[in-house]
């Protein structure tokens, strides 16, 4: 059985590095206490200090399962990672060698803050060791773990149950690392955080929320928005009704009978919530109305005056999509669309579009009309309607922004990795493909545990000299806010902010280029063509009424 299967909700992975034979350890004091790393290698051979499992909440065990985060006291600590288990509120800190961040003369480095993905479901932050990121990018680099599905998410009308909790950690982490990162060398006033798929949602997210005001300046976001799930109000028992269904803690209904569930529920031992790999699209893991997120998510982007308040405005992002993120949807242990014929993929499509069976197959006709291939299609379909839609959608509502409050050093720009990987079946660039191109991962072992797939075990010398070209685009973004500083004197590229008008993005790759309008031929299907057919169908809907 994979690893991230056998892991899954809680898993915790191990490092998947060991550290170099050194006699003595880093060691770093901080207003949290003191911690003890290690020296690892990175995978262009330099090396760089590792703080692993640093606890920065207490355990969120017994009485405080479900419960919002409480930090952590001060503590001593040694470099170490934890396997699958309900305690998993860890961070990580990576920085290059004591002598490049201690010197007399060194300015404090900026801080990249990563919240990795999973569908909140699964996942863990040990995996992403950012060796090359650290080195090459001369960066503080640090890594999260949060809670998962259950643990961090259910939600319901009780005090018990305050819902995001998994995001409520994500909070603290960031409070921590505002607090202890200069320590390390980092500066406190100038962190970017990032994410990848629901860590990205995640990202999306923290930068809408009240709470995170202050708490960092940039934002890279990798596949997908909040936008691309609904938001439930926080006091909505429908995810507390699903576990009491499941896991027996009562029959019928549990409306006002919501905690004597969770008592159930909290007293049911930890490995009783280990799920299959797998995401139930009927139930969203976000809550509304708490001060975490006080209204749903796509009702704060068409908020200016809320995001005025908040600080949405007043950061740079990056927000960025793979060509092929849709793939995940019929290849991955996610997928729920089977492309082994026409019909096979309607009866997946269209419960996931939202549409009816005969607009879905309108939809995708139009969709092979393009690119011919139905797993091309249907990839391209899902990529358009669950990453790339949401993406623009969220860079746009940065255009949106009041006139008097706009800041023209802050800018918002939208990204496709369109790289086409040799070793990979078809050459896709697959849904967190782009990561090994920023981590040091053990990229086969990654991605095959992932998907149902089968790589070949390399690199080519194209991909090793793009990964350098990804760590200098982000690593320039992180450091000025401005990804042209690598772009411009690297590559001969300017990459405008995203324009609503143009609707300019940039195709990174090799030679990477800017290009104009990356939904392209396809507007007109869900500008135009959706919006006709459907009122076709409402039409015949009524006739048939009568």
């Amino acid at each position: 059985m994979p690893l991230l299967h056998q892991l899954s909700t809680i898993l915790v992975a191990a490092a998947l590095y060991c550290a170099s034979a050194r006699s003595s350890d880093p060691e770093i004091r901080t207003p949290a206490g003191t911690f003890r790393g290690k020296v690892l290698t990175s995978h262009s051979g330099y090396e760089f200090e590792s703080y692993r499992g640093i606890p920065y909440a207490l355990p969120p065990t017994g009485q405080r399962r479900f419960a919002l985060p409480v930090r952590h006291p001060v503590i001593g600590h040694k470099d170490g990672t934890v396997i699958g288990q309900e305690d998993c509120l860890f961070l990580n800190v990576f920085r290059p060698l004591r002598s490049q961040v201690e010197s007399e003369d060194a300015e404090l480095k900026k801080v990249f803050v990563f919240i990795h993905g999973g569908g909140f479901v699964v996942g863990a932050s040990d995996p992403y060791l950012p060796g090359d990121l650290v080195t090459r990018g001369d960066l503080i680099v640090v890594t999260m773990n949060y809670r998962l599905n259950w643990f961090g998410f259910l939600r319901g009308n009780s005090g018990y149950l305050p819902g995001n909790q998994g995001f409520w950690d994500q909070l603290l982490s960031l409070q921590w690392i505002r607090d202890n990162i200069r320590s390390f060398g980092g500066d406190p006033d100038d962190v970017t955080i990032s994410g990848e798929s629901a860590g990205s949602l995640s990202t999306s997210l923290l930068s809408v929320s009240p709470l995170a005001k202050g708490l960092f300046t940039k934002a890279v976001l990798l596949s997908g928005t909040t936008e691309i799930l609904p938001t439930s109000p926080h006091t909505s028992n429908d995810y507390l009704q699903k576990a009491s269904n499941k896991y027996g803690c009562g029959s019928g209904s549990v409306d006002g009978n919501e905690e004597a569930v969770v008592r159930c529920l909290k007293q049911l031992p930890a490995e009783t919530f280990v799920t299959d790999f797998g995401f139930d699209p009927t139930i969203s893991a976000t809550s509304s109305g708490d001060d975490l997120l006080p209204k749903p998510f796509a009702e704060i982007l068409n908020d200016t005056d809320f995001l005025s308040e908040v600080g949405f405005y007043n950061r740079d992002y990056i927000v960025s999509i793979t060509a092929d993120d849709g793939d995940i949807m019929t290849s991955a242990r996610f997928g729920v669309i089977d492309v082994t014929s026409q019909k096979h993929s309607l009866e997946g499509l269209s419960p996931w579009l939202g549409l009816p069976s005969r607009v879905a197959e309108l939809v995708l006709n139009e969709y092979q009309n393009i690119y011919g291939d139905l797993k091309k299609s249907v990839t391209a379909l899902t990529t358009d309607i669950t990453f790339l839609k949401a993406s623009v959608s969220f860079v746009e509502t940065y255009t949106r922004q009041p006139r008097k409050q706009s800041n023209p050093d802050k800018n918002a720009y939208l990204m496709s990795f369109d790289h086409s990987p040799r070793y990979v079946p078809d050459q896709y660039m697959l849904h967190a493909l782009d990561l090994a191109y920023l981590f040091d991962l053990n990229t086969k072992e990654f991605i095959e545990n992932f998907y149902y797939i089968e790589l070949e075990d390399k690199f080519y010398e194209e991909d090793i000299q793009l990964k350098a070209d990804y760590i200098d685009l982000i690593a320039a973004f992180i450091k000025t806010g401005n990804p042209n500083k690598y772009l411009t004197e690297q590559k001969n590229v300017v990459w405008s902010p995203f324009d609503p008008e143009t609707k300019g993005y940039l195709s990174f790759s090799l030679q990477p280029s800017v290009k104009k309008d990356i939904l392209g031929n396809r507007r007109v299907i869900w500008e135009t063509l959706l919006p006709r057919w459907l009122q076709e169908q409402q039409q015949s809907g009524a006739r048939e009424d009568l």
